[in-house]
């Protein structure tokens, strides 16, 4: 920045300046020309114009260190700016995805191709081991030859490298019989003399060799139809991989998982696996493991234990939450189950309310901040799973404990139509009674249940199927299991207890993140898509 002594050398410089026209000071600026003239020429060529003096320009940087006619200007650039920002960021976190993706894909072909490996290895061992050993019987059966190779590159006994096994094997295809096989392999030597003991004592082992089985193991081939194969591949990353226009937000938290227990909360970044701890502090509330969402730049938790009459709002924006906001005209209580529709509606399922457990289905409208009631389930229960289809406005609601002391869970997935306000249909489930679940939907069709077992659950087809075989249980129902289109399953548990589940490997990967707080067992969690 210039010194108040150059500023004065300039304005002096600027003085002397002159039309060379009409020999006057320059003191105008025209903005149409983007030329700066003096009095004479203003009048004559740019009466008309946009035009400035240099006295207005003083008084208005003299009082700000501002020109106003740049206000406009900057404001442009500050929105590009930011528009600029959010491009960047939005494709930073798309480059970590691709990769993140790509590499599960290659780590997943390179096991394949090493498990295929693996067997053919240990046949072909097998298989070079008995050719080894039949050839040295043939060598010690003819007493008066010498193999013509050696057994390896330095001549021990390690057995063949590939290079000689190859050309060995390709003798004995290319023979038609023994004697033309070990005139190739064999050179005859006349200078073998034994006594009547070394010729008895080799009689012997070669007899005694003739009672040795050699396996003959079973040729392996692996077929590709590799033009189809390779199709496929094309066509899924071509199904599953689309560029998509990303949601502009205001806030800083897309692609993060909230997670809140009485007053505390924090978030993490699925992305880069930094942990946000939120300062502001929530009314403290307990019983809220279902009754957390996520609606539009905020999070929502109804109820629970402390203040079950009231609500609180966290706004993303703000990084502040609004808290204990009344729930008029409807029920509070603690275990409520919510969902958000993806438009304009929060739905609140069952819960338990001065000592009574609710069936009811009520909802919130977000635009209005009220309450109303929609219908009723024919069972009433607490801390369900509610999981909304907006291709069909109906309303999922899985488990959920049918006694006070959440003993006794619900083993029915039930459908509830938003439209007709009424109780639709329920598939039956594998669940036991006395299970503790967790619950997640993939915003398509199917349902995560995870449990002592793991059920997916299709809710278009109403049909229910154990994934057998998959190591899909989290160490503790009680964390949190949600479902996320980048990491696929997540169960969030506290530090070291927080994983991804991978299909390809079949095993649950821990997440590279610095949980600050030790467990999170019953938080309430909800997922910020964007």
């Amino acid at each position: 920045m210039e010194t108040s002594n150059n500023n004065n050398n300039s304005n002096k410089t600027d003085d002397n300046k002159r039309c060379p026209q009409h020999n006057k000071k320059q003191r105008i600026i025209c903005y149409d020309c983007n030329e700066i003239v003096c009095q004479v020429c203003m009048a004559t060529k740019h009466n008309k114009h946009d035009i400035d003096h240099v006295f207005n320009l003083n008084a208005q940087f003299t009082s700000n260190k501002k020109i106003k006619r740049f206000d406009t200007r900057l404001d442009s650039l500050w929105e590009t700016l930011q528009q600029l920002a959010w491009s960047y960021d939005t494709i930073q976190i798309t480059h970590i995805r691709v990769v993140n993706q790509f590499r599960d894909l290659h780590e997943y072909l390179m096991m394949r191709e090493q498990e295929l490996k693996r067997a053919l290895n240990d046949e072909l061992e097998k298989t070079t081991t008995s050719i080894n050993n039949i050839i040295d019987e043939i060598a010690n059966i003819n007493a008066n030859s010498y193999r013509t190779k050696p057994k390896g590159d330095d001549g021990d006994d390690d057995g063949f490298d590939i290079e000689s096994m190859n050309k060995l094997v390709q003798s004995i295809q290319s023979s038609k019989s023994m004697d033309q096989f070990f005139d190739k392999e064999f050179i005859a030597s006349d200078d073998v003399k034994w006594c009547d003991d070394q010729l008895m004592d080799f009689v012997r082992r070669g007899s005694q060799a003739i009672k040795t089985v050699h396996p003959v193991t079973r040729p392996i081939q692996y077929e590709f139809d590799t033009f189809f194969m390779q199709m496929k591949i094309i066509d899924l990353l071509d199904d599953y991989v689309f560029v998509k226009e990303p949601t502009r937000i205001e806030h800083g938290f897309r692609n993060h998982i909230f997670s809140l227990s009485k007053d505390s909360c924090s978030m993490l970044a699925l992305d880069t696996g930094v942990w946000t701890v939120i300062n502001d502090k929530c009314t403290p509330r307990g019983d809220i493991s279902t009754s957390v969402v996520y609606a539009r730049g905020n999070v929502y938790v109804f109820g629970g234990e402390g203040s079950p009459n009231t609500y609180s709002r966290f706004s993303l924006i703000e990084q502040k939450w609004h808290n204990d906001l009344e729930i008029i005209g409807i029920d509070g209580g603690t275990g409520i189950s919510a969902c958000y529709d993806g438009k304009q509606h929060i739905y609140l399922v069952g819960g338990l309310h001065n000592g009574n457990l609710l069936n009811r289905v009520d909802c919130f409208n977000i635009d209005t901040q009220q309450f109303s009631s929609v219908g009723r389930m024919y069972v009433a229960t607490r801390g369900s799973y509610s999981l909304f289809r907006s291709k069909s406005d109906e309303m999922f609601v899985v488990g959920g404990y049918v006694d006070v002391d959440s003993k006794c869970l619900h083993t029915y997935t039930l459908s509830f139509d938003t439209i007709t306000k009424i109780y639709n249909r329920s598939i039956i489930s594998a669940l036991r009674k006395d299970q503790k679940i967790q619950a997640c939907y993939d915003g398509m069709e199917n349902v995560f249940i995870v449990g002592d077992q793991c059920l997916l659950v299709n809710i278009k087809q109403l049909a229910e199927r154990r994934l057998e075989g998959y190591d899909m249980v989290p160490d503790d129902p009680h964390w949190s299991c949600l479902y996320t289109q980048s990491h696929g399953l997540v169960t969030i548990g506290g530090s070291g207890h927080n994983s991804r589940y991978s299909l390809l490997k079949d095993k649950w990967i821990p997440l590279e993140d610095y949980d600050p707080v030790e467990s999170r067992q019953s938080f309430g969690t909800c997922h910020i898509y964007h």
